[in-house]
């Protein structure tokens, strides 16, 4: 034993000598980009697009001196890693945000080793290029390489995505008509799609939408493509970044499947993948032997195959990884990617009876009281508290080659394939605490939410520091939503039990359930969100506060916090016609919308009139609102109290009644032929005017203007043009 302590000692002393302070200085600025032909204004940290790679070994200390010049707020979230909770990057939430021309400096030492990421976490400045990759080396390599390469994949629109997000939020289907992915009854039946597309409607769900936005470009590194002149024969580490704001990505390789050393930046047991689905947010490290033949592709593909940008590894002529054919969303919304499979286990890839239901009945019939929790959920999340969980148990797992794709052209994420290297139970004697998280959304009106609220509208998770805690998500939407946690990774429950892998992103696919447990052992206020940025935007997030750590009141805002991602928008149509005029402006946010819709005639006849109504409209239900307002024309004025209803079909159905008694019903449709031909009708009855109907057919030319002709009982048949603003 005397011979051990002076030895602890040196070892000590050589650890803390290898340990280093690693400093970057970062100016995040505006500039002018040109990606396709037009130039944009993009936002830039120290002037590129990604922001410059930033490399650390285990055991540094960062320190990261940010500076802006943007003329509005920012902030720098560091993603994947595990940081003190001032140190996180989400204004309002755990630090404030950056303001002009400010400098902040984010210090913490750096706890992991792997393939990471950061940006902005303000607004939508992520999709205007503020992101770069954040890469640790481990203190001692296991794995030799000649080349370690980290590229990053994201997506690219000349729009604003202030003006994206006000095309979501509008309904005007411009996105979709752009990609020419947009549903319409001649397409469906040319695919042999009607039954689907009717049995859609009759639910009130739109076709399944594989992306929301029709992006111009896919970057590698802020290029079209990227090319590795590496030798034949060398092995080469890549690290692959997903930082596309709401891109998923199919990655296929020319020579076959790639060997995943680790996802998330956690290591797992070296498994052969074909093609595979990668979520915004995601990270993969691969192991790749340079052929001794040609440069070959890896190819990433845009879930919805609109597109797609290569990474081409060695010398010679290319060699290009398959084509994968435009998915057929008339063929059964369940029918794209593994959904059918999704249905029946959860995202991990293990059947849901098993993770869940099986877990949940034993829990409730054999609570162990000694180490029972005894707090309460908060309103808007169901919770279960218990000591003990019933996990699959520990199977083995082989790292020669499989290939998940199979016959499914459409893979789902790899997760089922995803074997720890070190066991991840978490001790059971630990406290506890299970939500569950539901998934959904408005597609018509484009909001997002977690147990049927969004952001603005729910108080925080309430967590203790030393409990087990388990989040079940089940997503009830038609959209994929990768799940991001903060400052923790989560173990993903799948058939490997006790090996289980970690993440802190998981993607749900629709229809589909899946279940994560992490120990709470990061005290402070952290976040949990969709990282398709337009969904955390419109509010699909919560915030996690450890209830044993009470929140800065200097940082934590949530009278800022919460109309933050809870946006308004402004909008209108006006339809002239030879004949009359009628339209609409609205204000809205997620809840909450101001109307004013009006008509006038100036036909030569005894039936000309002006209406106008002006209402304040509230959502109760993404299909149910209540509205109060007045309605003014050129016979009378009264006040109106009413309700909108979303009918299936698509068939919208208002009620009100007048404050002199009489009773007002009308109803309203439009069907999309083709992708640039509608008919359109209505009809309404009114106790005092009695009936009105019109009809129409509208010829759509772009974003902004429509051509119209349309017959109207009272004032007959005019042409004219639609105009939306």
């Amino acid at each position: 034993m005397k011979y051990c302590y002076p030895f602890v000692l040196i070892l000590f002393a050589v650890s803390s000598l290898q340990a280093a302070i690693v400093e970057y200085n970062l100016l995040l600025e505006e500039k002018t980009l040109d990606v396709t032909g037009e130039p944009v204004r993009a936002m830039m940290i120290n002037g590129n697009i990604p922001a410059p790679q930033l490399h650390f070994t285990e055991g540094d200390t960062a320190v990261i001196r940010v500076t802006s010049h943007l003329s509005e707020d920012s902030s720098l979230h560091w993603h994947g890693l595990l940081v003190p909770n001032d140190q996180d990057g989400v204004p309002h939430v755990n630090t404030p945000p950056i303001k002009p021309g400010q400098t902040v400096t984010y210090t913490f030492p750096i706890r992991q080793q792997g393939t990471y990421w950061y940006h902005s976490h303000s607004v939508l400045q992520e999709q205007l290029g503020l992101y770069g990759a954040f890469i640790i080396q481990p203190k001692e390599k296991i794995v030799q390489v000649d080349r370690d390469i980290a590229v990053v994949v994201s997506d690219w629109t000349n729009q604003h995505p202030n003006d994206v997000l006000l095309d979501l939020r509008r309904n005007n289907e411009f996105q979709q008509r752009k990609k020419n992915n947009f549903p319409s009854v001649i397409e469906a039946f040319n695919k042999g799609g009607l039954g689907t597309l009717f049995s859609q409607s009759m639910h009130n769900m739109p076709l399944m939408d594989l992306s929301d936005i029709a992006y111009d470009h896919f970057l590698v590194n802020g290029k079209h493509d990227l090319s590795i002149d590496a030798k034949p024969g060398e092995i080469v580490r890549l690290r692959l970044i997903n930082a596309a704001t709401s891109t998923y990505f199919y990655i296929e390789y020319a020579s076959g499947p790639l060997q995943v050393l680790s996802a998330d930046g956690m290591d797992v047991e070296p498994v052969y993948l074909d093609r595979f689905l990668v979520s915004p947010a995601e990270t993969y490290d691969f192991l790749i032997t340079v052929p001794h033949h040609g440069s070959h592709e890896i190819r990433l593909t845009a879930q919805d195959v609109s597109g797609h940008t290569s990474i081409f590894i060695g010398q010679g002529e290319q060699q290009f990884a398959p084509d994968i054919p435009k998915p057929n969303l008339y063929a059964g919304h369940m029918s794209h990617g593994n959904m059918e499979t999704a249905m029946n286990t959860d995202a991990s890839g293990y059947e849901t009876h098993q993770t869940t239901a099986s877990a949940h009945s034993e829990h409730t019939q054999h609570p162990s009281p000694e180490n029972k929790t005894t707090e309460k959920a908060h309103p808007g999340h169901a919770i279960h508290e218990h000591n003990d969980m019933d996990m699959p148990k520990k199977n083995s797992a082989t790292a020669g080659p499989v290939n998940p794709r199979g016959d499914n052209e459409y893979p789902l994420a790899p997760y089922k394939h995803l074997r720890s290297i070190k066991n991840t139970v978490i001790h059971h004697e630990k406290p506890l605490r299970e939500y569950d998280l539901i998934l959904d959304g408005d597609m018509v009106r484009y909001v997002w939410t977690i147990n049927g609220k969004t952001l603005d509208e729910t108080d925080p998770i309430i967590i203790r520091s030393g409990e087990r805690v388990r989040f079940h998500f089940e997503n009830k939407s038609m959209m994929h939503h990768p799940m991001h946690l903060h400052g923790h990774f989560f173990r993903v429950i799948n058939k490997h039990g006790d090996y289980s892998p970690l993440k802190h992103t998981l993607d749900i696919p629709p229809m589909s359930k899946a279940t994560i447990e992490f120990e709470a052992n990061e005290p402070g206020d952290w976040i949990l969100h969709c990282h398709i940025l337009y969904h955390m935007e419109v509010g699909m997030m919560l915030v996690i506060r450890y209830q044993d750590n009470p929140p800065s009141p200097h940082y934590h805002k949530p009278s800022v916090l919460k109309p933050m991602h809870n946006p308004k928008f402004f909008w209108g149509q006006a339809s002239i016609l030879t004949n009359m005029t009628n339209g609409f402006i609205t204000l809205q946010n997620n809840r909450n919308t101001l109307n004013a819709i009006w008509e006038v005639g100036w036909q030569d006849t005894d039936q000309n009139r002006y209406k106008l109504l002006t209402d304040y409209e509230r959502f109760i239900t993404s299909q149910f609102s209540l509205f109060a307002g007045g309605r003014f024309d050129n016979e009378r004025n009264a006040g109106v109290f009413g309700s909108n209803l979303l009918l299936p079909f698509f068939f919208e159905l208002s009620t009100w009644i007048n404050t002199d008694a009489n009773i007002h019903v009308s109803l309203r449709k439009e069907i999309h032929l083709t992708k640039q031909l509608s008919i359109f009708g209505s009809g309404s009855y009114d106790t005092d005017t009695k009936w009105e109907s019109s009809v129409g057919t509208a010829w759509y030319l772009d974003k902004h203007t429509s051509l119209i002709l349309k017959w109207h009982s009272d004032y007959g048949f005019g042409v004219g043009a639609r105009v939306n603003f």
